[in-house]
Formats: structure tokens, sequence, C-alpha cells
């Protein structure tokens, strides 16, 4: 439930104050002593009609516009009343005031003007055949234009307060569900690599301990090393700190091809751009974590071009398994940098090139983009 319903009970505040608002014409007349006994006898007539105006006013705060069915429910026993009350007790009587606010609770816009008027015309209509002064008529116009601008008010700051806090609910479900998305997507491109490191270390091990037990154990101490490390980046990446660094993961994937007996080659004509150091960084992780997981590569090539304002990275790997999937499919840690590339105005494109051959390339702007992105959870106001 959002804040303000569960704080500030708005339609509680718009029952208190609509028959504070309505009283205040009623109240004038008490003090006019041709007036004051029959105004007590309206006393009922008026209870009434601030109950159904009530009634109208939290339908519309709780539901929004009510239907035709509730419309008819509320206005037809208003409208008795007024009738009823202008033949007990005159065309002085207060309840018509009541029923023109409640067609302005009621009814949408334009209509809810036009009913507003039409009742205000009446009004002054039955006022004015009445052998009198003109003042009784000029009176009632300003009641009921005070009345109803009192009505209309309230009803609509409450309902914007209404709009107001369920679209900061809205907001804050968004930041939320964005900060998911954020932290399942980075702990899948942070330790699949990881984890795949681990695997490859650990078959190393396996294979190397009757053979070469010192090298075995290195890979063992190097097994441990990845695994302290990775616990870090996991909290880091949950409290949203951690950043891959681009350097570093080139290192890092030279150091697994190494490691894996896979020759490459870094074939660098264009200096990444600052604004996208951080998602070529993710691209290069994902492409080397998808070549070790997923291929039986013997050569890697890493490309980076200027394509005339666009920075290309290309990764070209020669061990492509039949069953690789030539397009991306959703959920794949691929789809993550589409997702990531998205965000900054690029594009990716990954298939098999002839039967053993796959290609991952990206292409990001060389201009930062400048369109707002959406808030995130500690960007939502409270």
């Amino acid at each position: 439930m959002p804040f303000v319903e569960r704080r500030l009970p708005l339609t509680g505040v718009a029952v208190a104050v609509l028959p504070v608002c309505l009283a205040v014409p009623w109240l004038s007349h008490l003090g006019v002593p041709d007036r004051g006994p029959s105004i007590w006898w309206s006393a009922p007539f008026l209870a009434v009609s601030a109950v159904l105006l009530t009634i109208a006013a939290s339908i519309r705060l709780r539901r929004g516009l009510p239907t035709p069915r509730q419309r008819v429910a509320v206005l037809l026993p208003q409208v008795l009343l007024a009738i009823t009350a202008l033949f007990v007790l005159g065309p002085t009587t207060f309840a018509p005031v009541f029923t023109a606010c409640t067609l302005l609770v009621l009814l949408p816009d334009p209509w809810a003007a036009r009913g507003f008027l039409a009742v205000l015309a009446v009004e002054v209509l039955v006022l004015a055949l009445r052998p009198e002064s003109l003042v009784p008529v000029f009176s009632r116009i300003g009641h009921l234009l005070i009345a109803g601008l009192a009505v209309y008010a309230t009803v609509r700051v409450a309902e914007l307060a209404l709009e107001l806090s369920r679209t900061r609910a809205s907001l804050a479900d968004l930041a939320v569900a964005r900060e998911r998305t954020r932290v399942s997507r980075d702990l899948h491109d942070t330790l699949g690599q990881e984890i795949t490191a681990i695997g490859l270390r650990a078959d190393l091990a396996a294979r190397l301990t009757r053979e070469d037990p010192a090298a075995a154990a290195e890979h063992l101490a190097a097994i441990q090393r990845i695994t302290e490390s990775t616990m870090g980046t996991v909290r880091r990446v949950a409290n949203g700190d951690w950043q891959p660094e681009f350097g570093e993961e080139l290192r890092s994937a030279v150091a697994l091809l190494t490691a894996a007996g896979i020759r490459y080659q870094l074939r660098f004509g264009a200096v990444v751009p600052a604004h996208a150091a951080e998602t070529a960084s993710w691209v290069v992780r994902e492409a080397m974590t998808n070549v070790l997981k997923h291929s039986a590569a013997r050569q890697v090539t890493l490309t980076t071009e200027d394509n005339e304002g666009w920075y290309r990275l290309t990764v070209h790997n020669d061990g492509a398994h039949p069953t690789t999937a030539a397009a991306i499919p959703p959920g794949s840690g691929q789809s993550g940098l589409a997702a990531r590339l998205a965000t900054l105005g690029g594009r990716l494109h990954a298939s098999r090139v002839d039967r053993t051959c796959y290609r991952l390339t990206v292409e990001i702007p060389t201009t930062p983009p400048t369109s707002p992105t959406a808030p995130t959870a500690s960007e939502v106001p409270r």
C-alpha cells in the first residue's frame, strides 16, 4: 500500500473537511433573525446530504471516477433529497448545494462543470421568481461557488497526493527491479570467468598430480587465490562498487588462455573510449569465459579498431561447437552484454563463421550518450 495511504488516510481527511467547508454558508444564516429557526429544521436534510457527498468523495479517492451504477446509487437519493427539501423548506434550503457539489465529485470533466452550473442556474431561477430583493440570489451564487470550489479543491488535492504516492511507489519498484537485474547480471558475468578459471586450474592440477607435483601445487595455490579474490568481488558486486578494468581484463584473459594452452593474438587498432571502458571490459570477460566453457578453440584473436565514429571490438575463435547457437539466447551472458551496450547506444553481433569458427563483435559510439537513465533505488525520493 502506498506511503500516503498508510500514514495519511486522505479519504478520512476529505470526509472531515467536506462537511466543514459546506457548513460555512449554512452557519452564516444563523445570525439572521428570520432564518435561524428554519435553518435548524433543515439540519436533518443537510446531514443526510453531507453523508452522501462524503460517500461520493470516498469512492472517487479510493477507486477513481465512479462507475455509472455508483453514480446513480449516490446521485439519485441526493437529487430526491434536494427536491424534497425544496418543497418542505422552500427555495432557501442548502440541500441543492450538496447536490451540485456531488455532481462535481462524481462526474468526469466537462460534465461535472456543466452539472454544477445547471444546478446553479436552477437555484438562481427559483430564487429570482420570488417577490423579494435580489440579495438572496447573489448570496446563493456566492455560497454555491465557495462550496463548489472548496469541495473540488479538496478532492483534487487528495487525488494528486494519492497519484504522487503511487508514482513514487512505482518508481521504487522499478528501481528495485533494476537493482536486482544489475546484481544478477554482474554476478553472472563476474563469477562465470572465475568459476571457469577454478575448473581449468583444478583440471590441470589433477593431470599434473603424478607427473609434476610442483606444477600441480602451483595450480592449487592459484585456485586458492582466485577463490579469495572471488569472495571479495562478490561482496563488492552486491554493494555496487565493483567495476572491471579493461587492462586488467586483458591480462586476465591472456593468463587464462595461456593456462589452457590456447594461442592468442591481440591487435589494437584503436583506444577504448573512456565512457565505454567498463562495457568493453565486460565484453572481454564474457568472450573469454565463452571460449573456455563452450568451445574447443586453439586460436583466439582479439581486435580493436575505429570504424567511422564507432569503437569496434571483435573476438574470434576457431573452435565453435556445432551446437553453439547462432543467435543470442535470452538470459545468456551475451544478452546481458546486449543490455549493457544498449545504454550506450551500442550493438552486438555474434554468429558462427564457417563451421568451426565463432565471432563476437560489439560496436560502441565513440561519443557518450546524452539520454537520461531510469532512477536507481538510492535516487527514489523517500
